[in-house]
C-alpha cells in the first residue's frame, strides 16, 4: 500500500496498522506501523503494535526485536511483556519466556493468564511439577478457564495421577483446544461415564482425536460388552477392517455413515474414567495384549511380498531378520516437529549397528520429499507406500517383522496393540500417556521407551537404540 494513502500522524498510522492486523492484512499492517515508528521513534507503544503485527505474520525474531526496542524506550507493563514472552515461546526460548512472564507477575501476582503461560513454559522445560503449580494458581484466580483446566489434566496424567487426571480431562469438551476442534458430538442421548447400569442398553463408543488415540482406547470396548451392553464402536474408515478383530461382541461402524439407534454414548477417551467410576483402580487398565489381530490371508499375502527381499540383503539360507521403521508422524499434528525425525538421521544410527543381512521394512505410508534420497540410497529398505491401503495392511507388516522402531505416532500404538516388540522414540516433552522417566508403558507391555535427555537430542536416543540392537 502506498504511503500516500496513509494518514500523516504516527498515532493514526499505528491505529490503522492495528485495524489492518485484526483484518488479517498483515503486510499492510506492518508497513503502517513501520511508518509510524519513523514518524515517532520515541514511542514504545508503537513498537509494541509493530511487534504484535510481526508476531501475527510469523516473523517472531523481528517481533522480539520490536518488543525489546519498546522496553529500551521505557516500555513496561503487561502489553510489552506478554508480547515479548509469546514471541520467545514461538522461538523455543521457553526459559527466557518464563522469566519475562514472571517479571509481569512480580508487578501483578493475580494475573491468571501469566500464571498459565508460565505453566506452559515450565512444561516445555520438563519442569512438570512446577507447571502443575502454575496451572493451579491460574485456576485459583480464574476457576472457569477450560484451557487451563485441560492443561492441568494433561499434567496430572503425565505425572501418573490418573483418577484426578481423567476426571479433569473431561473439561476438553468445553475447550477450544481439546473439544470442538477434536470432534465433539452433539448427541441427544445421555453420556455414560460409569455411574449407571448399562446392561441391556445399546451404547455407542465413538472415536475422538487421533488414530493413535483410537487404537489405544478401543481396548475398552469388549469390557463394556462384558457389562451386558450391546456395543457399537464407531472408528475412522482406515481402522474399520483392523478393529473388526477386536471382539465378536463389538459391532464396528465406519465414522461418517448413518448411525443406528442407541441409548447412550461415550467418547473412547472417557472410558478410563467410566471404569474408574465403576470401581477400577488406576492400575487396572486392560493391558492384556494383543487385543487386535490380522487375518490369515493378509499375513499370507504380505508374507509373500516380504519373501522377496531386495538384492543382497538376505542371508544364503533361512529367513532374514526384519525391523519395521517409522520415523515421521502426521504433519498436521501440532507437535510433529518435536516428535519426528528424518530417515537419514535414523539410518545413519542404525545401519552401522546391525548386520548386513538384516532387512528394514518401512511402515510409513506417506513419504516426505526430503526422505526420498535416503530411501533411494539404501537398498536394504522395502517401502510399500500407497500399497498400504489401511491399517490392516500396516498391521500385517507389523506382525511379520521381528520388531518395530517408531516415533510417537499411530503405528507405535498399532505395534503395541498387536503385542509386537516396540522401541519407541520419544521427544524431551512426551505425550501424557508415556508419563516420565520410566522405560516401559502400562498400556503396551511389549514396548521399550527411549527418551530424549534434552530438547531435540535425537542423537542420544538413536545411540541408545543402536547400542541395544
Amino acid at each position: 500500500m502506498s504511503s500516500k494513502l496513509f494518514p500523516a500522524s504516527a498515532a493514526s498510522l499505528s491505529t490503522l496498522g492495528s485495524r489492518l492486523r485484526r483484518e488479517g492484512r498483515l503486510s499492510e499492517a506492518i508497513e503502517a506501523h513501520r511508518q509510524a515508528t519513523a514518524l515517532d521513534p520515541s514511542s514504545w507503544e508503537i513498537q509494541v503494535n509493530l511487534g504484535n503485527a510481526l508476531k501475527a505474520a510469523g516473523r517472531f525474531e523481528d517481533a522480539l526485536l520490536a518488543f525489546d526496542a519498546a522496553i529500551a524506550l521505557g516500555g513496561k507493563g503487561r502489553a510489552v511483556l506478554h508480547g515479548r514472552g509469546t514471541a520467545l515461546q514461538q522461538l523455543g526460548c521457553f526459559g527466557a519466556a518464563a522469566e519475562t512472564y514472571e517479571t509481569q507477575l512480580g508487578a501483578d501476582p493475580n494475573d491468571s493468564v501469566m500464571h498459565y503461560l508460565v505453566g506452559v513454559c515450565y512444561k516445555e522445560l520438563g519442569r512438570f511439577a512446577d507447571s502443575l503449580t502454575s496451572f493451579e494458581r491460574s485456576l485459583t484466580l480464574n476457576p472457569s478457564d477450560p484451557e487451563v483446566a485441560g492443561q492441568r489434566g494433561l499434567i496430572l496424567l503425565t505425572l501418573g495421577r490418573f483418577p484426578e487426571g481423567f476426571q479433569q480431562f473431561e473439561v476438553r469438551w468445553q475447550s477450544q483446544h481439546f473439544g470442538p476442534a477434536r470432534g465433539r458430538r452433539g448427541f441427544a442421548q445421555p453420556l455414560w461415564l460409569g455411574q449407571s447400569n448399562v446392561a441391556g442398553q445399546r451404547i455407542l463408543l465413538h472415536a475422538e482425536q487421533g488414530l493413535g488415540d483410537t487404537l489405544q482406547f478401543c481396548r475398552y470396548a469388549p469390557r463394556v460388552a462384558d457389562l451386558g451392553a450391546e456395543v457399537l464402536l464407531e472408528v475412522p474408515a482406515s481402522l474399520v477392517k483392523l478393529v473388526h478383530s477386536l471382539s465378536a461382541k463389538v459391532r464396528v461402524l465406519e465414522a461418517g455413515k448413518p448411525l443406528p439407534d442407541f441409548d447412550c454414548h461415550t467418547p473412547l477417551m472417557s472410558l478410563p474414567l467410566a471404569f474408574m467410576n465403576l470401581g477400577w483402580s488406576p492400575g487396572d487398565f486392560p493391558a492384556e495384549v494383543p487385543y487386535l489381530g490380522v487375518e490369515a490371508i493378509s499375513l499370507r499375502d504380505w508374507g509373500a511380498r516380504l519373501a522377496n527381499p531386495v538384492a543382497g540383503s538376505g542371508p544364503s539360507s533361512g529367513q532374514p531378520r526384519r525391523i519395521g521403521l517409522v520415523w515421521r508422524g502426521s504433519r498436521t499434528h501440532l507437535g510433529d516437529a518435536d516428535r519426528s525425525l528424518s530417515l537419514d538421521q535414523l539410518l545413519k544410527a542404525l545401519l552401522p549397528a546391525v548386520p548386513e543381512h538384516v532387512q528394514f521394512v518401512s511402515l510409513q505410508r506417506e513419504l516426505a520429499d526430503e526422505d526420498r534420497p535416503a530411501l533411494a540410497a539404501c537398498p536394504r529398505i522395502q517401502h510399500f507406500g500407497a500399497d498400504l491401503h489401511d491399517f490392516s495392511d500396516t498391521a500385517a507388516l507389523c506382525t511379520l517383522v521381528d520388531e518395530v522402531i517408531s516415533v510417537d505416532t499411530s503405528v507405535a500404538h498399532l505395534a503395541g496393540a498387536l503385542a509386537r516388540p516396540l522401541r519407541l522414540l520419544l521427544p524431551f516433552v512426551p505425550d501424557w500417556r508415556w508419563q516420565l522417566d520410566r522405560p516401559d508403558s502400562p498400556w503396551y507391555p511389549t514396548a521399550r521407551l527411549y527418551r530424549q535427555p534434552s530438547r531435540g537430542d535425537w542423537g542420544s536416543v538413536l545411540a541408545a537404540v543402536a547400542g541395544d540392537l
